[in-house]
């Protein structure tokens, strides 16, 4: 009889190998984390399950289906994970991919995003935060946990962006899709802009196998050199590297690039050799999505026995959406809430049968 869980686990940071990696970030260092596993078992052994760490952003990793993870998983990943920030399935907020110089103009007001002494130019804030949470709970249709991190005058989140808020994330498993749904509120008394992406690392079992990727757009932006935006916008149908209107293997895919004008709700990855494939559906605010391979930078990868990694990431903003958007850019997909108001959607990982 299938049986939702959920588990919590207390691992211990002394003795972790150290290692070499682009965008190593360290947290503020502590003798032990906290992570919870929630998932469904079904005689015993998993059917799905994803790990929830609330001290270290919030994020999580290792996506389960059916015996074999989507999400980078297994012991060689951990101090990655535990000790590297950007790692694992982080939250990007309120800044989500790159801040030209780590700093925004807002309605006049030009803040420098500056965080335990390091200019944040990437990422937001949330990722490596100390969140608050409920324990998780078990049903008999799901499992699922709360967590939420406020921003308030005073702490370092608010000194690189000095809006008084609260950014509010569910996690919730049920027998085929782990969705991830969240609620912005502006606690302060002037408009606070705000962007929000969930930044998943994929993985492939092994090198050989087939993995395909799909994502319905019409439009990829175009960027200088240092990834940030000009202005443009590059039709797909008219730089074949970036069509993935069609299923194309993550073996041609050489792009870090971010697409817009979406057909539909819905961008897929696909494992033929499983006979399975995972839709990522996303609320209406979600107007972007990030493809990263880590074929496109030969060499930014050390060999480390990591699996390849890839990334698929729902955005609701483009890159420097605050400074985009006050440019007047009409396709930044900023959002702005007024005091007192909140903003809520979803990216559900929902995993489907190959027709």
């Amino acid at each position: 009889m299938p049986a939702f869980y959920s588990r919590k686990t207390v691992k211990p940071m002394e003795n972790l190998p150290a290692i070499s990696l682009p965008f190593l970030e360290e947290y503020p260092r502590k003798e032990a984390l906290t992570c919870y596993e929630l998932g469904m078992r079904d005689g015993g052994e998993p059917r799905i399950q994803i790990k929830v760490f609330p001290e270290i952003g919030a994020k999580s990793t290792g996506l389960w289906y059916h015996g074999a993870p989507v999400e980078l998983y297994g012991e060689v990943w951990d101090p990655y994970l535990y000790l590297s920030a950007p790692w694992g399935s982080c939250i990007p907020y309120p800044t989500p991919n790159r801040v030209r110089d780590g700093r925004f103009t807002f309605r006049g007001e030009t803040v420098t995003m500056r965080k335990f002494g390091r200019l944040r130019n990437s990422h937001g804030i949330a990722y490596d935060s100390e969140w608050q949470y409920e324990e998780p709970s078990a049903g008999a249709d799901a499992a699922a946990m709360r967590l939420w991190l406020d921003i308030r005058p005073g702490d370092e989140n608010y000194a690189a962006f000095p809006f008084e808020s609260r950014l509010t994330v569910t996690y919730r498993v049920t027998e085929r899709a782990m969705r991830f749904s969240y609620r912005v509120e502006n606690r302060g008394n002037r408009p606070m802009p705000f962007g929000l992406c969930r930044h998943p690392f994929f993985m492939r079992e092994d090198p050989s196998e087939p993995v395909e990727i799909k994502v319905e757009a019409a439009d990829v932006y175009e960027t200088t050199p240092d990834l940030l935006p000009t202005g443009n916008l590059l039709p797909v149908s008219e730089h074949p590297e970036y069509d993935l209107r069609q299923f194309r293997s993550l073996d041609s895919i050489r792009i870090d690039a971010v697409f817009t004008h979406l057909k539909g709700d819905s961008v897929f990855i696909r494992y033929p050799r499983r006979g399975m494939q995972l839709r990522i559906r996303m609320s209406g605010e979600f107007r972007h999505v990030v493809v990263f391979s880590v074929k496109a930078y030969p060499g930014l990868f050390p060999d480390n026995g990591l699996p390849e990694t890839f990334c698929v990431e729902s955005q609701t903003c483009c890159t420097d959406g605050i400074n985009m958007h006050e440019k007047g850019f009409a396709e930044s997909g900023l959002l702005v809430l007024q005091p007192g108001e909140s903003r809520e959607g979803f990216v559900s990982y929902e995993f489907e049968d190959m027709e």
